[in-house]
């Protein structure tokens, strides 16, 4: 039930109370990202993971033209985990819509501008690399906050559910199905660097 809220969520764009404070003259962009789990990076969890423990993703992100609310993205997407049973290794493709320049007012508050990204992904598991040479199919669904602290870098929060076959082919884990509300959750928060800014 938990799962299901979360996709609820995450396919509910914020923008139904947001305000584009764009342009129209905005350019294509290209980013790179590294990200990590906060919740490996500090805490211990229940499958014997220690706080330090590396969940480390890079993306390479192309982004469109703006097109006066957003711009369709395409991107390559790596993930390594050093877990304390296995060590995980996800890579894929992701495809979406980013809203530029958003900002959300209540009342008179309003928050500094910020993109919002949703998207869909396909890729690949590898567990126990090189010595478990077998992938599992790997599907997900995202949604990314951005928040710029210049024109070029950004500090961003991303929300992930993904499938894990791995998880079904090892456990009879239910996160291997193609039902999107038993797939596991995770959390990113990191670094996000644009490359020739076309305005």
């Amino acid at each position: 039930m938990k799962n299901l809220l979360i996709l609820v969520l995450l396919l509910l764009s914020i923008n139904i109370n947001a305000q584009s404070g764009g342009t129209k003259d905005e350019g294509a962009r290209v980013s790179f990202s590294l990200y990590q789990d906060p919740s490996l990076a500090f805490f211990e969890d229940d499958y014997g993971n220690k706080p330090f423990t590396p969940d480390v993703r890079f993306e390479f992100m192309m982004e469109g033209r703006y097109d006066g609310l957003g711009s369709f993205l395409l991107g390559l997407t790596s993930e390594y985990a050093d877990l304390s049973e296995f060590n995980f290794a996800r890579f894929g493709f992701q495809l979406g819509y980013n809203f530029r320049n958003q900002t959300i007012r209540i009342g008179n508050f309003e928050t500094p501008f910020f993109d919002y990204s949703i998207y869909g992904g396909a890729g690949m598991i590898m567990r126990n690399f090189p010595e478990d040479n077998q992938g599992y199919m790997s599907l997900e669904l995202t949604n990314e906050i951005a928040y710029f602290l210049t024109d070029w870098l950004s500090v961003n929060a991303k929300a992930t559910l993904m499938q894990r076959g791995d998880l079904e082919a090892r456990y009879g884990d239910s996160s291997g199905s193609y039902r999107p509300w038993d797939w596991r959750f995770n959390g990113y928060i990191g670094l996000k660097f644009y490359l020739g800014v076309n305005k």
